[in-house]
């Protein structure tokens, strides 16, 4: 199996070898949009409309997140995109960071969220209850 660009850049920080120019330019511009892109064609029996449509999404705003890099979402809109494309907890760390995020165990919303996401629980009605209970905006409330 061979090693992600991730791994590689550890591998060097740990064998204090500097990395290539190429390979660092090619690491960051990995970005958020990339990234979603990236993980809609792994999991390519998904379409675009039905992974927005699911967690409440506008079109406008899948495709800003998508398509501009310099579009910066909220971090909700991630977490709702995340839990869309079923995303591990790494998988989500991963990609909140690509925009500045990380989830908190100090904040009740996250609590809830990462819960859910190590349960492998994908169920947004039950998700958007929780949240409801709980005195958060849900998922699936109009923007």
């Amino acid at each position: 199996m061979e090693k992600t660009r991730e791994q590689k850049l550890i591998e060097w920080v740990k064998t204090n070898r500097r990395p290539k120019f190429k390979d660092l330019l090619l690491f960051y511009l990995n970005t958020y949009g990339v990234m979603i892109s990236k993980y809609l064609d792994s999991q390519g029996r998904l379409v675009n409309s039905k992974i927005y449509n699911e967690v409440g999404l506008s079109r406008d705003i899948f495709s800003k997140m998508t398509s501009k890099d310099e579009y910066f979402p909220d971090k909700i809109n991630v977490c709702k995109i995340a839990f869309a494309l079923h995303l591990n907890l790494g998988q989500t760390n991963y990609l909140l960071g690509r925009v500045g995020y990380v989830l908190s165990d100090c904040i009740e919303f996250d609590i809830i969220f990462v819960r859910y996401v190590n349960n492998g629980c994908y169920d947004v009605n039950r998700l958007d209850e929780e949240l409801y209970k709980n005195g958060f905006k849900t998922f699936l409330a109009k923007e």
